[in-house]
């Protein structure tokens, strides 16, 4: 990998990669994506780490867990927008920060309806860290 370049490791449910499949390489933008159900608790994309990684413009059908989750102190520069998220079971998004306070995740203007037993967006602290 080029000097300066940050592989971003991403686990991601669709039909054709199977479930959980990893990919950890230089991705930087998931867009335009159509996510099919997934089962038995499978988060569609769970981002693992890495650095300035966009989920822009998909669509997450029936997730059986959550559809977007980034979640490790090691996710860095994160934006998830305009993304479309009916019927999940726990949180269509959950991001939680990174203990390096200059680092800034941003979720805008996506939708989520029907989560069926939590919040459609959960933000909070990494991990050791208490909100301000």
């Amino acid at each position: 990998m080029p000097a300066g370049k940050t592989a971003v490791c991403i686990m991601m449910f669709m039909r054709e990669i199977g479930p959980a499949a990893n990919l950890c390489e230089e991705i930087n933008v998931i867009r335009g994506l159509e996510f099919d159900p997934t089962a038995g608790g499978e988060d569609a994309v769970r981002i693992l780490s890495g650095g300035s990684t966009a989920v822009e413009d998909c669509r997450f059908i029936r997730v059986s867990g959550m559809a977007i989750v980034a979640t490790h102190t090691s996710v860095r520069g994160l934006a998830v927008r305009r993304s479309v998220i009916p019927d999940t079971k726990g949180p269509g998004i959950m991001v939680h920060g990174s203990r390096d306070l200059a680092n800034v995740s941003l979720v805008e203007r996506n939708v989520t309806t029907r989560s069926r037993t939590s919040s459609g967006i959960v933000l909070g602290a990494g991990a050791g860290r208490r909100p301000q």
